[in-house]
């Protein structure tokens, strides 16, 4: 089971902790507690995350 953290400019909700803040430092997906990340892949207005 793999975790996922993410931080930087979340004003598009891009980041996943369900709200439109910028994290400056990486804090954990909470969604991702039970699941196994596989690939992550971010653009400037999106994430993309590919599960097993």
């Amino acid at each position: 089971i793999g975790c996922l953290y993410t931080c930087g400019d979340g004003s598009y909700g891009q980041l996943g902790h369900g709200d439109y803040e910028t994290q400056s430092l990486p804090l954990k997906v909470l969604y991702f507690n039970s699941k196994h990340v596989a690939q992550v892949t971010f653009g400037m207005r999106h994430s993309l995350v590919l599960l097993e």
